[in-house]
């Protein structure tokens, strides 16, 4: 599974922005719908938030086959 320790190595990372949605998982479901509903609210937000998204689960996929 996904350890917390490496949350944290997501967060220090160098490109630190691309990952910068580290702080949801700390998040109910509920809590990260109403991120999502005040905080990605036009195309640009969507945009940005999706592209961070894709590279975290990139990101953890590609630890997922590591392991």
């Amino acid at each position: 599974g996904i350890m917390p320790d490496k949350l944290i190595q997501l967060a220090k990372n160098p490109n630190k922005q691309d990952y910068a949605l580290s702080f949801l998982a700390g998040l109910t479901p509920a809590q990260i719908d109403n991120y999502i509903d005040n905080n990605v609210t036009n195309l640009v937000e969507a945009r940005d938030f999706l592209k961070k998204l894709c590279k975290v689960a990139l990101l953890l996929a590609k630890e997922a086959s590591l392991e």
